[in-house]
């Protein structure tokens, strides 16, 4: 019985990071520079978006987070999402594990969020910079792309970022595979983190799982730039918990413009695609308007309650992480 446990906990973990992998690319820069749609787009300063997509994906995967997004219709029409956080002006970049269009990936090319992702996520802001002079860039990413951001901003603290929206971040390598550990119920196997450290190595040699992680950048991040953190509770990929303990630490490192929204539905990396999408879509706004960013004004009115809510005191979010271990019958 236990052969055959501990043969689920190997499975699982090459399962995730199969899931994980991409391909190798080069720099691809896509600009969309539209009209926006924001009927009080003239009171702002000019404003544009970068995003940075997850892993097993490209730069289409933000498709669901702006208005627009171009289709042939007949009527040579653009097709408007339902709900969307990001308007045009968008620039878009693959990574180097971006998949490529015969779907191949390269495992040796996964970086999570390090130096590798990080170069790559810096060159796009002064890419988009040159293309877009004199706007201000808001970030936002999923999964590894939200990693990142936080990385890059915390690190290399460029100029010109108005703002960060973040979509379900992990916050340390080491959290994420005890949490694949516990999920699978393998966490009574001897050395079985030490197992899943192995076997991480072995199938990302570019990453160092003692090396750069979000939680470790946080105390570097400028106080003076908002930060909105979305996760579903319902993410198997990365635990909702992986946030709560990112707003912790910025909470106790002195960032008061931080928010933790957790939608009580939804998968990882399809948030946007979800039954609670429209929350999603309503709090960012509200989020934008408060910090003087482009918003759309329905949006943000349905959504200003929701900000209101989304800065619990550090002790609540300690509770409901303790609520959430005992739901699962496991110690932290």
């Amino acid at each position: 019985m236990s052969n055959k446990r501990f043969r689920v906990l190997i499975f699982a973990l090459l399962c995730w990071s199969q899931l994980l992998y991409s391909a190798a690319s080069s720099l691809s820069f896509n600009l969309r520079q539209l009209t926006p749609n924001y009927t009080e787009s003239n009171q702002f300063l000019p404003t544009a978006y970068l995003f940075a997509h997850g892993l097993g994906a490209t730069y289409n995967q933000g498709t669901s987070l702006f208005t627009r997004i171009r289709c042939v219709q007949p009527d040579g029409s653009i097709v408007c999402n339902k709900h969307w956080v990001m308007d045009d002006p968008i620039a878009l970049f693959n990574f180097h594990d971006a998949k490529n269009d015969q779907n191949e990936y390269y495992k040796e090319q996964v970086n999570l969020g390090q130096q590798k992702d990080m170069a790559r996520l810096h060159e796009a802001i002064q890419t988009a910079r040159e293309k877009l002079p004199g706007h201000q860039l808001v970030l936002g990413g999923i999964s590894r792309g939200a990693v990142v951001c936080l990385n890059v901003l915390g690190l290399y603290q460029p100029d010109g970022v108005a703002a960060l929206v973040l979509e379900s971040p992990f916050d340390s390598f080491k959290n994420i595979i005890n949490h694949l550990i516990k999920r699978f119920g393998m966490s009574w196997v001897p050395f079985s983190e030490k197992i899943g450290f192995k076997i991480a190595r072995s199938h990302f040699p570019e990453l160092d799982l003692e090396g750069i992680s979000p939680i470790k950048t946080v105390p570097y991040l400028p106080y003076n730039v908002p930060i909105l953190i979305v996760h579903s509770k319902k993410d198997k990929v990365i635990p909702v918990k992986c946030s709560r303990k990112l707003y912790i630490k910025l909470r106790q490192s002195g960032h008061h413009h931080v928010y933790l929204f957790e939608l009580h539905n939804g998968a990882h990396g399809k948030l946007m695609n979800g039954p609670d999408a429209i929350h999603y879509q309503n709090i960012v706004h509200a989020f934008y308007k408060k910090y003087n960013l482009p918003y759309h004004e329905p949006f943000a009115r349905d959504g200003e309650h929701l900000l209101l809510l989304s800065q619990p005191t550090i002790q609540d979010v300690k509770l409901r992480n303790h609520r959430s271990l005992e739901l699962e019958g496991i110690e932290d």
